[in-house]
């Protein structure tokens, strides 16, 4: 329960900021009491009493209070009865009039003796909403943050990731969640690898148990890929599934769903990471991807429509274009190519013609198909001997190879030398490469002492991908989804080092080049 108490002897401005109070613990789903004064010897009184049970006081700056020697301002006077009632209440200060500098400095009083000052900073009558959600956000941040924290202090990229976002929002939704669930126990947030729909995923743990939180400031956006998963997700082969119940926690200003049953094991990426086992690494994808009632029967029996080869490239509209012409201005030192190999990249991302890729030359048509949308390695799970795909999102109808070739440009570019200094070399990029070349060729890789599980992963899926799809597969088609994927790492600058864009970036090229040869071969 939020408690503010106010003093102005101006009705309307006390008016105002109720109207604004009201609002926004509205929306933010706060309960919330208020109080005012409009007579500064209440307030004192109640004050020197001890019955004044606020969290917050907004003091009117200017304002004089009687009976006092040289009727001091009131704001020295209520801070000392403050003090000496040893009293929590934190104290926002407010003008209509106007300020010199804005701050409490121009009072010309020590603030260092009054620590129930919240800020510094003088709020005017024309940002009433500033000072409100600036008090709100306090107030979360002090309240709902006991009851939650990190699973590990030292990440402060989720911090980040959850400022990004809004402290005061992300907050909120927890909030809920231990409303609604009668949780006991502190919550614990871990961040989770996050695809490319651009919401925020997080793991929860609590009570002994796991569960997602998933999060965007794209409502629809989130609420539309929910739908997406309730209504494809039971289309899974049956083993692979989990007992996913949706809660929707969204507020005023963020979408947010929590997604409960989360299988406890290891993911498939720490998996890999690991496992030094080759035979190991080959049946797990042979149970994934080719074993009865696996993946490959899930694509084969899951073909929605047919459409025109530029399918593919739906996803590269005019702001995805944009971020990927800003990357290549970035990474251009790392590239050391010519300027046309990037135009002919994003000549192509816009119209999907090059040279023989275009509608006068190719008539089949490509299959569309139920994918998950996001299927990297981090969303699927290992538990003993059982297999189990999460974060069903995004799955929706898409071109037949993404989920395949989203797995295998994951598999390589966040995989290979994850840990090592060589994850960040820029001298390592030519020989990257030449490995992202056989990937792109279908040649398998040479295993070294290094990245071992991924080479044997990346191998495995090289060897069979033919079989997943079976009269699906078409090599030139599996290349430019290999490209879609691969172009999306060069503007991923928050979350992928400047090497791991420019491998990326070169290898989407190369799938174009080859691409458009083999389409030249048929």
């Amino acid at each position: 329960m939020l408690s503010i108490a106010q003093f102005d002897d101006d009705f309307f401005c006390l008016k105002e900021t109720k109207t604004s109070i009201d609002l926004m613990t509205k929306s933010n789903e706060l309960k919330v009491t208020y109080k005012s004064y409009n007579s500064s010897y209440e307030l004192k009184n109640d004050i020197d009493n001890n019955i004044f049970p606020y969290d917050y006081l907004i003091l009117d700056v200017y304002d004089k209070i009687p009976d006092c020697n040289n009727e001091k301002n009131i704001v020295q006077v209520i801070l000392n009865s403050l003090n000496v009632m040893d009293s929590n209440t934190k104290v926002l200060l407010f003008t209509k009039g106007s300020t010199s500098t804005g701050t409490v400095y121009e009072l010309k009083f020590d603030i260092s003796t009054y620590p129930n000052l919240l800020t510094e900073n003088i709020f005017h009558k024309d940002n009433i909403d500033n000072m409100v959600n600036y008090l709100i956000n306090d107030y979360l941040k002090n309240n709902i943050s006991e009851k939650f924290g990190y699973l590990n202090e030292d990440d402060y990229l989720l911090k980040a990731e959850i400022n990004s976002i809004g402290f005061s929002s992300v907050s909120l939704v927890i909030m809920n969640i231990i409303k609604n669930k009668n949780i006991n126990d502190k919550i614990l947030v871990e961040r989770m690898s996050s695809g490319f729909s651009g919401a925020s995923v997080f793991k929860l743990h609590y009570n002994k148990k796991v569960s997602i939180l998933k999060v965007s400031k794209d409502k629809k956006k989130l609420a539309n890929e929910i739908s997406n998963a309730e209504k494809y997700y039971i289309e899974l082969p049956y083993q692979f599934k989990i007992n996913i119940s949706n809660t929707d926690y969204s507020t005023k200003d963020i979408g947010a769903f929590m997604i409960e049953n989360v299988p406890e094991g290891i993911t498939l990426f720490d998996f890999l990471l690991q496992t030094i086992d080759k035979n190991k690494v080959e049946d797990f994808f042979n149970k994934l991807f080719t074993n009865n009632n696996s993946m490959k029967s899930f694509y084969a029996n899951n073909t929605v429509k047919e459409e025109k080869y530029k399918a593919i490239n739906v996803k590269f509209d005019e702001i995805h274009r944009s971020k990927i012409k800003l990357a290549l201005v970035e990474l251009k030192p790392l590239l050391v190519w010519d300027d046309k190999n990037g135009n002919i990249l994003l000549d192509y991302l816009k119209s999907s013609i090059f040279d023989n890729i275009r509608p006068e030359v190719i008539t089949k048509l490509n299959k569309i198909v139920i994918c998950h949308g996001d299927f990297h390695s981090k969303n699927i799970m290992k538990s003993n001997e059982n297999i189990a795909i999460i974060d069903p999102g995004c799955m929706k109808e898409d071109f037949w190879c993404m989920d395949i070739c989203r797995l295998l440009v994951n598999l390589f570019i966040e995989g290979f030398d994850y840990k090592t200094k060589e994850y960040y070399d820029i001298n390592i990029i030519h020989n990257q490469v030449e490995l992202a070349k056989c990937i792109i060729t279908l040649k398998e890789l040479e295993n070294g002492s290094k990245n071992s599980g991924f080479i044997y992963a990346v191998n495995w899926i090289i060897s069979n991908v033919k079989e997943i799809y079976g009269e699906m597969f078409c090599e030139w088609e599996f290349q430019l989804g290999l490209l879609r994927e691969f172009i999306q790492i060069a503007y991923r600058a928050n979350s992928t080092p400047p090497n791991k864009r420019a491998i990326a970036t070169l290898a989407a090229y190369e799938c174009l080049m080859s691409a458009n040869e083999n389409l030249n071969n048929e």
